[in-house]
């Protein structure tokens, strides 16, 4: 249903909001890049559609978990309510509500603090000017949604949580955000970072917007950085980057979540 949406109904939405979809292999991988463990919270804060939530209620069908949708458009709440209403099973707790995130009420505050894991894809690049804003990043003069989204998400966790989300390139690569990389370092453990191939989002979107996933684990008290990172990119993610590709496309996404090393820097 997420997938209908974005293509007959979902653009006109998405025009300046920022939303790109993101395509069901890539929130399958990032599902499984969260440790299994038992009765989860877990949130995806821009919810768009439920796609990640449902990936993660996948994973946890035989077992009890808490998954929380949140959008700041209402008629995508609503459709995040439907798709899990049809797929996750009954067992599995849902929370639904529709908050801007960058000026939340007690309807999502109150989950500060008490989140095992986050799956999101922030709306990539919009101006956030709320002066009450409390975030490190926006005091360092930081006002692009996907930067600081970071600053909420840490909010959300617990201790030891885990943070799998998509961010623009240009944050992890770029010069003028190495004062928030050396910010983020101070606060999160780097998991690892996998660069998506160029055009993700071009059929479904239609921007060539390079995006990376990123996997941070908050930091607990006195807490040490993993001994291992990963750092990948993969040429393909199992879905065309164009209109001009007929064949099927391999997911190399999958060559990654197999790979030993992989494996033990996750602990999946």
């Amino acid at each position: 249903m997420p997938e209908w949406y974005q293509f007959f109904i979902g653009r006109r939405y998405r025009e300046g909001s920022g939303k790109f979809f993101t395509p069901k292999p890539i929130a399958s991988a990032m599902a499984r890049l969260l440790p299994f463990i038992s009765n989860p919270i877990i949130i995806d804060p821009t919810c768009g559609g439920g796609t990640f939530l449902v990936e993660a209620s996948y994973i946890w069908r035989h077992d009890k978990c808490t998954l929380i949708g949140n959008d700041i458009e209402t008629s995508l709440v609503e459709l995040a309510m439907v798709t899990l209403g049809l797929v996750a099973p009954r067992h599995h707790i849902k929370h639904y509500s529709s908050v801007n995130i960058f000026d939340p009420t007690s309807e999502l505050t109150k989950w500060n603090g008490r989140v095992d894991y986050i799956l999101a894809n922030p709306p990539f690049s919009l101006k956030i000017e709320y002066e009450q804003f409390d975030s490190k990043l926006f005091l360092s003069g930081y006002r692009n949604s996907d930067a600081l989204f970071l600053d909420t998400a840490f909010k959300f966790l617990k201790p030891g949580g885990r943070l799998v989300c998509i961010l623009p390139h240009s944050i992890v690569a770029n010069k003028e955000f190495a004062k928030l990389r050396t910010i983020v370092e101070k606060t999160w453990n780097i998991l690892g970072i996998i660069c998506l191939p160029e055009g993700v989002f071009h059929l479904s979107a239609g921007t060539t917007t390079r995006a990376d996933i990123v996997v941070l684990e908050k930091q607990k008290a006195h807490n040490k950085a993993p001994q291992k990172l990963i750092f990948a990119s993969v040429p393909s993610v199992g879905i065309r980057l164009n209109s001009l590709v007929k064949s099927p496309v391999a997911n190399d996404l999958e060559k990654v979540l197999s790979n030993a090393e992989a494996k033990e820097a996750f602990t999946i």
